[in-house]
């Protein structure tokens, strides 16, 4: 499992639309990167400062859904899942250095307005 640091796109994006990223504890998967490992343990253990769950579509994750994230062990745990605070959303909204980043913070913000 994997997410962003801070300093990344991503979380930028999720910065202008509003959110913030909680620190899960886990570790860059190479020196220079923005992408961390972490594991469930981490996941639950964060799951009550989690409102809600981001998770992005692409070339690596080309099948995920909101549904498929429930049926993950552990996910089950999770208050933003159990509410429906869980959103997918398409890689080039997120994480590409393009206009799209604009599309993909006024979605995360919709997302997060909608699921009040």
């Amino acid at each position: 499992m994997r997410t962003v640091t801070g300093a990344s796109i991503p979380a930028g994006v999720i910065k202008a639309a509003g959110g913030e990223l909680v620190d899960l504890g886990g570790k860059p998967t190479a020196e220079g990167t923005s992408i961390v490992s972490y594991d469930l343990e981490q996941l639950v253990a964060s799951g009550d400062k989690i409102d809600y769950y981001l998770a992005q579509r692409g070339a690596m994750n080309a099948t995920i859904s909101v549904e498929s994230l429930k049926q993950r062990p552990g996910y089950d745990t999770l208050p933003a899942i159990q509410s429906g605070r869980a959103f997918v959303i398409q890689e080039e909204l997120i994480s590409r250095p393009t206009f799209a980043l604009l599309e993909g913070a006024r979605a995360l913000s919709g997302f997060w307005r909608e699921s009040k």
